[in-house]
């Protein structure tokens, strides 16, 4: 089936499969991005309470949303062009064209970098916050509402480290088989390419899945949403 899904000179044909490149770019790239929005989001709801509400209103998030869509856009367009040129097999992983073409490299492992970069970022400063808050309510410093508060925020970000680990977790064995096969061009055993079409598709079905598993199960994030929808409700979240 998925042999189906990646040769060219299938029904489909041209065209449909340069369609099918373009927007699997799109969609990787995109919830990509959105997981290290997200966990930037979270990290302020936590760490900055005060500021949150007014940093994360409702034209910012949607200003967050087009950013993240055209750096998708634009690192699809940058590598559809050369995935024409590469006849009969599309290999549609993110991180190497197989033409290696400079441009669409460069401009995947930029978008690549500032997501993770962000995304780590964040969940690190949550981890070192969480900490500090915990220590001081077994010390007793902080009781009553504001510890139960915390608690809930902290429940919330759980999720979303999930969501991080399950992304980097899918992330390695790509980046790994792909450096592979592009320096040792030798390594065309049966076993290479199933791990390689194994992590392409494993990375493919988490990075796409994660913001929306995210949406459905963060409450705020769904509040927050439904607010933007709503052209006379206040754009922030609660």
């Amino acid at each position: 089936m998925l042999n189906v899904l990646f040769i060219r000179h299938y029904t489909f044909g041209q065209t449909a499969c340069d369609i099918m490149a373009f927007f699997h770019i799109l969609c990787t790239f995109f919830s990509m991005m959105m997981t290290g929005a997200i966990s930037f989001e979270r990290y302020h709801f936590i760490c900055h309470p005060m500021q949150y509400h007014s940093k994360f209103t409702g034209r910012r998030i949607l200003g967050l949303l087009l950013v993240c869509l055209s750096g998708a856009l634009l690192t699809a367009c940058c590598m559809l062009p050369f995935l024409r040129s590469d006849p009969p097999f599309f290999f549609p992983a993110p991180m190497y064209c197989v033409s290696h073409a400079i441009a669409s490299g460069v401009v995947g492992w930029m978008f690549f970098m500032a997501a993770g970069s962000l995304a780590t970022y964040s969940q690190v400063r949550i981890y070192l916050e969480a900490r500090r808050h915990l220590r001081a309510i077994q010390a007793g410093n902080i009781s009553g509402h504001s510890a139960e508060d915390f608690r809930k925020k902290i429940k919330s970000a759980v999720t979303t480290a999930a969501v991080v680990a399950i992304w980097w977790l899918s992330e390695f064995p790509l980046i790994t088989v792909e450096t592979i096969l592009v320096t040792a061009p030798h390594m065309t055993s049966v076993g290479w390419q199933v791990a390689h079409r194994v992590s392409r598709f494993a990375y493919f079905i988490s990075t796409c899945s994660n913001p929306i598993v995210f949406a459905f199960r963060n409450r705020q994030f769904r509040s927050a949403f439904k607010k933007l929808l709503r052209p006379r409700a206040v754009h922030s979240f609660n």
